[in-house]
């Protein structure tokens, strides 16, 4: 009898493991309001560094990365940072639903092949 509380105690304790590892988008009050209708490029840096201290603390290694691989030195060895990747990268992570997708074109084919 033993054996069988052991065996179900390790199963629940898998289990607890596997819902902590899983991973879940983190609502947010600004990009989630009204339905994931919040325009892509109103997120600031403020916004996405706010977030990550206060709902994804264990992700700041994975932003400073990021931002350390998006710093490059310009043609005057200025350093630039590419603000537009950082901030996809950070929707790709988070929010993957407002990140704008390209329209594709129908082509004339597509069009008569309906008919």
């Amino acid at each position: 009898m033993a054996t069988k509380v052991n065996k179900e105690e390790q199963v629940i304790e898998q289990e607890e493991k596997k819902e902590k590892t899983k991973k879940q988008s983190i609502p947010h009050e600004k990009l989630n309001k009204e339905c994931n209708n919040v325009p892509y490029k109103e997120i600031t840096n403020d916004d996405m560094i706010n977030y990550i201290l206060e709902y994804a603390p264990k992700d700041k290694k994975w932003f400073k990365q990021v931002v350390n691989d998006n710093n490059k030195a310009d043609k005057n060895g200025k350093k630039r940072t590419n603000f537009i990747s950082i901030k996809r990268a950070f929707c790709e992570r988070y929010n993957p639903s407002i990140i704008p997708t390209s329209k594709k074109k129908k082509s004339l084919l597509d069009m008569v092949e309906d008919w």
